[in-house]
């Protein structure tokens, strides 16, 4: 009687120390996010060229969040707005890439979420792109062929173009597709 127990109270204390370890390593990867959050935000603003500029990324505790400010002669806010399942597509088509998988692996031992938040520089007029937790251990477990994926990607990038057109290009110039 005694010896059984004892064997069950050293089962419950693994179960209690496998339980408190798992919560302290969840802690130290959340904290790991949040200083690698918080050296990118300091880079900011980071320049992308034409399209504009990312204006700050922070963790909120529940989803990595990403400010960018557009160029609204390039991007129109109201199609990503009134698109998400393209403007998330697209999104997603960006993460194979190595730096940012890792950044993912990070977000998804923290059980993570990924906001987008698209800002006009002229209307102010906001989109935004939400990405859980789920999607984007989705996407990290994707092992896409290079050459599909490449194919895959284009495409998403082809139908958000599309979205955009007829676009006025100059005084002149309407581009159609």
């Amino acid at each position: 009687m005694a010896g059984n127990l004892l064997k069950k109270s050293s089962g419950l204390m693994l179960l209690c120390s496998v339980s408190l370890l798992m919560i302290v390593m969840t802690g130290c990867q959340e904290a790991k996010l949040k200083t690698v959050i918080g050296i990118a935000n300091k880079q900011c603003p980071l320049d992308m060229g034409e399209v504009g500029n990312i204006t700050s990324i922070i963790y909120d505790g529940d989803n990595v969040v990403y400010t960018l400010n557009m160029n609204e002669e390039i991007t129109n806010i109201k199609i990503l707005k009134d698109n998400p399942e393209s403007m998330k597509s697209s999104i997603k088509m960006m993460f194979p890439a190595a730096d940012v998988k890792e950044m993912l692996k990070l977000m998804a031992k923290c059980n993570s979420g990924l906001h987008m938040i698209f800002v006009g520089n002229k209307s102010g007029e906001q989109a935004v792109c939400e990405l859980t937790a789920e999607e984007l251990k989705e996407v990290i477990n994707t092992n896409a062929d290079p050459a599909q994926s490449g194919q895959t990607k284009l495409e998403a990038q082809l139908k958000m173009a599309n979205l955009q057109f007829p676009m006025q290009a100059s005084e002149e110039v309407v581009v159609e597709k």
